[in-house]
């Protein structure tokens, strides 16, 4: 009886293609202009392939605000942000304070700002499915090489194995 077709090459080739969306993530945020900190674009890593039910799986980890920075976001009004978080995000985008006011009591009323009003719209700044669309149609040779690959080495497994069974 044949066994089931394993996916060797195809395994190291999604690696590969994990390693080259994570690139293209990272090198769309900076193109987006999405990168302040640049923790999203260090933060996001792809993890082992595997197989899960003959699927060759690649999975890419990154944290949950990417979502919202790829599909864009927006703040109801209601609870107060932290202050210190304002403080940090005038900071980093070096935004000017007025001259009558101190740097905490200037996040505070954006803080209270964003409490009565919530916070505008994000535009989305799209970046995941399109980096993945980008690297897959990129290496579909390869994807493809590396299927066929493996079903030759199947097929000749599976040949010796036939002759081995013959030959008793």
């Amino acid at each position: 009886m044949a066994e089931p077709v394993i996916y060797k090459n195809l395994e190291l080739e999604m690696s590969d293609i994990g390693t080259l969306v994570v690139e293209e993530m990272v090198d769309r945020l900076f193109d987006n202009n999405s990168v302040v900190t640049g923790n999203l674009a260090r933060s996001i890593t792809p993890l082992s392939t595997k197989v899960v039910q003959d699927t060759v799986v690649q999975d890419i980890q990154l944290p949950l605000y990417g979502i919202y920075v790829d599909e864009g976001s927006e703040r109801k009004s209601g609870g107060m942000p932290p202050v210190t978080s304002i403080i940090d995000w005038i900071k980093q985008k070096r935004i000017t304070v007025p001259p009558a006011m101190s740097i905490t009591q200037f996040a505070f009323a954006v803080a209270k700002n964003i409490e009565k009003k919530g916070q505008r719209f994000k535009k989305p700044k799209p970046f995941i499915q399109v980096s993945l669309d980008e690297v897959v149609n990129r290496n579909l040779n390869n994807i493809g090489e590396a299927v066929a690959l493996d079903f030759d080495d199947s097929i000749i497994a599976t040949a010796n194995e036939s002759s081995a069974l013959e030959a008793k």
